[in-house]
């Protein structure tokens, strides 16, 4: 049986794609089922209970995310693409991770408000414009992933601090100003009206700082109201939907807050920078340093780097509250408090968040208008409970990820049965994962069981790209090369498939002992190459023979 029928190609790809389409609807169903059960049309109220939705949301969205990538990044198997790590298949993960994050921006309408629920092309276009601006720093972290970190030097790989240090820094700079240069070239983000502009450059100049860029948001569709100054690159972004929602005079003093955040200096700047580019060097180019260590030693660098990683998360968060609050006085002590305070009201109502929450990266309302001296009446609300919400979104989270992980585990096909393996077990296994080139062997074996060598040669070459089990993989090219008649190739192929499994032996933690039996003799290899394996090892035999194996000294 051959590999590579069109529904066995298209099928890892097509699930990949409906299940990044399907998995946000179900979850956000499931999720709204939860906590969205009679659910005020507005208020507080309303905001309150939104939080834990909201909180288990981002934490499947989260696991959503990294399973499209799991499954879309290998579901283009070696009859469509060379390698899998080629452009065409991390291009086509990239595209099932798009596809889950728009299908999930969808889904959540469930929270809107009724009547006020964004439309599906306003969430598409809003977040197209996301993964322009979340593609600058994440395309900085893939060219630094291809840049020459490790080298082989005699056999071993070692690492060039060098490299690694340009690494770091064109994480840097993707993280400080990728994202707004592709989203300029993209026209994710244009050029505000003449009416904001003026009110930004009006706020700038009583803070006393310089803008290089006035940039609008287009949200034409989708319910978003926001604005956020990129302090490093001297831009002050804001969304349409902020100007429609507030007066004027509020308008200037929200980018009067944003201005101050101009003016604090590269403290703070660098903290927040250092820390975008320390989780983008994190993820794209750590696993390739760590891989040079041994396994004690990556698991300690890995423990130590996502502690350093959560302390530098808090100590930021921290500083971040702190800039909060002295953008506020900012903005207050040039236009005033009042204007600031309706504005902080309007955006919080709109984005139906609650008047108290846990500390992130601002205060919540109720801290801040009273910071304005606008202290709302009453005493202060509970903070929101949210809890709830990690609980069960990481529940969900880990159970998606777990029944990916449940299905790789379940079809793993194990290197000593590869010649008695049923075709059938091989073909799910190559669904769940078409780089499986121990799956192929088993087509191989079968191939050679019918008598069409040609087919279980073609598999054997396919197999190599994708790397098999190397005795297993020797064994049946024995096998292959036997049955052509050419047993000076078999036996060349059989004593491959010796070292290969004497290597392996000896890699181990101790010695241990090698049996060899069944297919792992090539069958026609013993029986038409007139030699027995007895003769093969050096040693009487009966078919099976047992090797014991010690670590050589070094």
């Amino acid at each position: 049986m051959g590999v590579g029928p069109t529904l066995e190609t298209a099928l890892p790809p097509l699930v990949a794609v409906l299940l990044a389409v399907a998995l946000p609807f179900l979850t956000a169903r499931g999720l709204a089922w939860a906590y969205l059960a009679h659910l005020p049309a507005s208020g507080q109220d309303r905001a309150v209970r939104l939080v834990p939705f909201r909180r288990a949301a981002f934490v499947v969205g989260l696991s959503q995310l990294q399973l499209a990538w799991f499954l879309g990044s290998r579901a283009l198997g070696p009859s469509l693409v060379d390698s899998r790590t080629s452009p065409a298949s991390l291009g086509f993960g990239a595209l099932v991770v798009i596809i889950a994050f728009m299908a999930g921006g969808i889904a959540r309408r469930v929270a809107d408000p009724p009547g006020e629920r964004s439309t599906v092309l306003g969430v598409i276009a809003l977040r197209a414009r996301m993964v322009a601006f979340l593609s600058g720093p994440i395309g900085a972290g893939i060219a630094a992933a291809h840049l020459p970190l490790v080298v082989a030097a005699t056999g071993a790989p070692v690492v060039q601090w060098g490299w690694v240090a340009i690494a770091f820094g064109l994480c840097a700079l993707g993280a400080a100003f990728g994202g707004l240069f592709v989203t300029l070239v993209t026209t994710a983000l244009v050029p505000a009206t003449d009416d904001v502009k003026r009110a930004a450059r009006e706020a700038a100049a009583a803070e006393g700082v310089s803008l290089w860029g006035i940039l609008r948001l287009p949200t034409r569709g989708a319910r978003f109201a926001n604005a956020a100054a990129l302090p490093w690159a001297r831009t002050v972004i804001v969304s349409d939907g902020a100007k429609a929602l507030l007066e004027p005079a509020e308008l200037r003093s929200v980018l009067a807050h944003e201005a101050a955040h101009l003016s604090e200096g590269w403290a703070p700047m660098g903290a927040r920078l250092g820390l975008t580019a320390g989780v983008v060097f994190a993820v794209m180019c750590l696993p390739e340093l760590l891989a040079t260590l041994p396994a004690v030693s990556a698991v300690t660098v890995s423990i130590a780097a996502v502690l350093v990683l959560l302390a530098a998360v808090v100590s930021v968060l921290r500083m971040a509250r702190r800039m909060e609050r002295r953008a506020d006085a900012r903005a207050a002590e040039h236009f005033g408090s009042a204007p600031l305070a309706a504005a902080l009201r309007r955006l919080h109502e709109y984005a139906q968040v609650p008047m108290t929450m846990r500390p992130g990266t601002h205060p919540d309302l109720h801290a801040r208008l009273v910071a304005l001296g606008e202290e709302p009446a009453g005493p202060r609300p509970a903070p929101a409970p949210r809890r709830r919400g990690w609980l069960l979104g990481g529940a969900i989270g880990v159970g998606m990820l777990g029944v990916a992980a449940a299905l790789q585990w379940a079809t793993a096909i194990v290197p000593t049965a590869i010649p008695s393996t049923p075709t059938s077990t091989a073909l799910w296994r190559l669904r769940v994962d078409p780089w499986d080139g121990d799956a192929l062997l088993v087509l191989a074996w079968r191939a050679r069981e019918a008598g069409r060598l040609d087919e279980a040669r073609a598999l054997l070459e396919r197999s190599a790209r994708m790397g098999p089990d190397e005795q297993s993989y020797y064994c049946l090219w024995a096998e292959v090369q036997a049955a052509a008649g050419d047993c000076a190739g078999a036996r060349a192929a059989f004593e491959s498939a010796l070292e290969a499994q004497a290597e392996r032996l000896f890699e181990s933690e101790a010695p241990g002992r090698v049996e060899l039996g069944d297919y792992a003799l090539p069958p026609t290899f013993v029986r038409d190459c007139d030699l027995t394996v007895g003769e093969a090892l050096g040693q009487p035999g009966d078919g099976t023979v047992t090797i014991d194996y010690t670590r050589p000294t070094r």
